[in-house]
């Protein structure tokens, strides 16, 4: 298990920004975080269909109530 320490910045902007980075002894990360922003960027296009057709599909769906 590696334990992952980041900090967090917000900035009260419009529209809203967030930044994170990692701590100094978790930078071996960032190598794989890259590899997964790259691989996000590269299809991003499918995640958001993806996206569309469940919010459709939930939409459909209806409400769900709780017991």
């Amino acid at each position: 298990m590696v334990a992952v320490s980041c900090s967090r910045t917000a900035y009260a902007e419009v529209p809203p920004r967030v930044e994170y980075a990692l701590a100094p002894l978790d930078g071996g990360l960032n190598e794989i975080v890259m590899q997964l922003i790259g691989w996000a960027a590269d299809h991003h296009d499918e995640i958001r269909a993806d996206r569309s057709r469940a919010v459709e599909r939930a939409l459909r769906r209806g409400p769900v109530l709780s017991a």
